[in-house]
């Protein structure tokens, strides 16, 4: 019997990457999320987890691991569009996280932009 080569190059693509992105990101989900959880519930503060933060932390957490382990892997093989590609899409995730779940009272503030001080010299 003849052996079928696989179509495409070999070695390339997702699956050739060890553990599947969901896997990545489900670990970093957890830890980011346990983390936060933990350090709110030690705050004598706060006496409750403020579940926003946690899930915000959380997904943020699972982005950036998964978009820094991609591109790593993608580094290592050399294969620059995948490392591109997931250091943008982890950037953007962390961001459309942060901007979803931001605090209740920062939702509607958008900061102005400050122009630095100018100190103006007088005529003489």
């Amino acid at each position: 019997m003849k052996k079928v080569k696989a179509l495409g190059r070999k070695g390339k693509g997702l699956a050739s990457l060890g553990e599947s992105p969901t896997e990545i990101f489900l670990r970093g989900f957890l830890a980011a999320g346990l983390l936060t959880a933990v350090r709110d519930r030690l705050d004598p503060d706060e006496p409750t987890a403020n579940s926003r933060k946690v899930l915000r932390h959380a997904l943020q957490g699972g982005f950036a691991l998964t978009g820094a382990t991609l591109a790593a892997r993608g580094l290592a093989r050399r294969d620059y569009g995948l490392t591109t590609l997931a250091a943008g899409l982890a950037t953007a995730g962390v961001i459309a996280a942060e901007y979803a779940l931001r605090p209740a009272e920062t939702a509607g503030f958008v900061p102005a932009i400050e122009e630095p001080n100018r100190v103006e010299e007088e005529e003489e």
